[in-house]
């Protein structure tokens, strides 16, 4: 079931506090800029089955608050929380693109607005360390410390 104007509303609304940018439209939903460039791009049509939103995230944009790895890794925590196949919005982009329900999509612009202004929860950074745990050796040590 397509999202209801209100609804694309509370997006843009939602992903201006997270990002902190400017909105411009694209056809299936819109894009944030910022002075490092876009950051981010909502879609609310042309998804994958099941998805109301699908939402791409440029890592090395969201935030100058936390280092590039951990940054990685908090996008790397949202992919495994969010594990809902997407379609290709744009062909040649790596970006990771998650796939959500609509109320998922506001706690993760919520989550991304805590990125993006260096305020992680403990639960979170929790997350995060345990990740990176998972993924290495030395990211297990590194994450004890």
């Amino acid at each position: 079931m397509p999202l209801s104007k209100r609804q694309r509303d509370e997006l843009e609304d939602a992903a201006l506090k997270a990002f902190a940018g400017s909105l411009s439209t694209l056809a299936n939903g819109f894009r944030i800029q910022t002075g490092a460039g876009q950051v981010a791009a909502v879609y609310w049509s042309d998804l994958a089955p099941g998805n109301e939103v699908e939402v791409a995230l440029a890592p090395a944009r969201l935030t100058d608050k936390y280092d590039l790895p951990l940054t990685q890794a908090w996008v790397a925590t949202v992919k495994a929380r969010y594990p809902s196949a997407c379609n290709v919005h744009k062909h040649g982009s790596d970006w990771p693109i998650v796939g959500l329900q609509y109320g998922e999509a506001l706690a993760l612009l919520s989550d991304c607005q805590r990125l993006r202004k260096g305020v992680l929860t403990g639960a979170q950074e929790a997350e995060i360390a345990r990740w990176r745990a998972a993924q290495s050796p030395e990211e297990s040590t590194a994450a004890r410390l």
